[in-house]
């Protein structure tokens, strides 16, 4: 089954807004085997610390759910290196989101797990790059480096996140408060008339709206 064109383009403006894209998308592919020879112990990192801390360790209910777990994201990890950001690969992000919502995995889980496996993938591309006694040095300082930047942003992006979320929960708290208020008033203004109305019926013409509702009724 094909992910929707609305879905496909907007997968399309977010690659071409960080211009992922032709060369970068090529890089990328590059990339693809030194990605996969880090994946095992990048995995490992991020399962070991992900199953000690309680907040995450709930989602994993044996040593086989991990892994399960760690299989699917190496095949994840593989179709993103692949550079195919195609209905497959919208499917799979599709899942993955909808299980997360699921689980009631909060993004900062998700996003320091992006940071852990990220630092694994960052060192392994540097050193490939940078092979041999002389720059082993230089290897070193440069993962350091990057892999500090890039905690910093993806740390920054998930409380900025969180904050945006929290937000919205606030938002989404006024309003079902405002609702409920508004259904009482409604449901006053109802019982009145009703009341009205019923000794109309039994023939009390001097029967009144008296009672105090709400400006809107």
């Amino acid at each position: 089954m094909s992910a929707p064109v609305s879905t496909t383009k907007h997968l399309n403006e977010r690659l071409d807004f960080v211009g992922l894209v032709g060369e970068e998308r090529a890089a990328l592919v590059r990339a693809r085997p030194t990605i996969s020879a880090s994946l095992d112990a990048a995995l490992d990192k991020f399962y070991a610390k992900a199953t000690a801390i309680p907040e995450t360790a709930k989602f994993f209910a044996s040593d086989a759910h991990v892994k399960s777990a760690k299989s699917r994201q190496v095949r994840h990890w593989d179709q993103i290196a692949s550079g195919e950001f195609d209905d497959k690969y919208v499917e799979a992000v599709t899942a993955i989101g909808k299980t997360h919502a699921r689980l009631g995995l909060e993004p900062r889980w998700y996003i320091g797990g992006y940071a852990l496996i990220m630092e694994s993938i960052i060192k392994a591309v540097v050193e490939k790059h940078l092979e041999g006694f002389l720059y082993r040095k230089k290897a070193k300082d440069i993962t350091v480096e990057v892999t500090a930047i890039m905690k910093a942003a993806f740390v920054d992006m998930d409380y900025a996140i969180s904050v945006y979320l929290d937000a919205l929960q606030e938002q989404r708290a006024i309003g079902d408060a405002e609702r409920k208020v508004l259904s009482a008033q409604q449901d006053e203004a109802l019982s009145a008339l009703d009341r009205s109305l019923t000794g109309l019926a039994n023939g009390d013409l001097t029967a009144k709206l008296g009672a105090a509702l709400a400006p809107q009724f």
